[in-house]
């Protein structure tokens, strides 16, 4: 089973997300079915820092809402291929 890639961004759009100075675009369905992408409605969470799950190819495929990131937010550099932007003194808000 393939591991997911975990990014934490600040919301700047409807499906889009800021983190590790890059803009990713999320998707709901898989890359292979992206004649009509289904975007990761994030509309509710702009201007929030927000972790999401996904398979990482150029945007995020896949893409699932984890949880809204509360307190202190810093981004690190990525681990293992995955992008992760790590918060600091920060907890996450479930069923926000």
């Amino acid at each position: 089973m393939m591991e997911r890639d975990r990014i934490i961004g600040k919301v700047i759009g409807p499906n889009s997300l800021r983190a590790s100075g890059r803009i990713f675009q999320c998707w709901t369905n898989a890359m292979s079915a992206a004649v009509a992408p289904q975007p990761l409605d994030l509309a509710g969470y702009v201007g929030q820092v927000v972790e999401v799950s996904g398979r990482l190819n150029d945007d995020l495929w896949e893409a699932r809402f984890v949880g809204v990131i509360h307190g202190g937010y810093q981004e690190v550099n990525t681990t293992k291929g995955s992008i992760i932007s790590c918060s600091t003194g920060a907890s996450m808000g479930w069923g926000v």
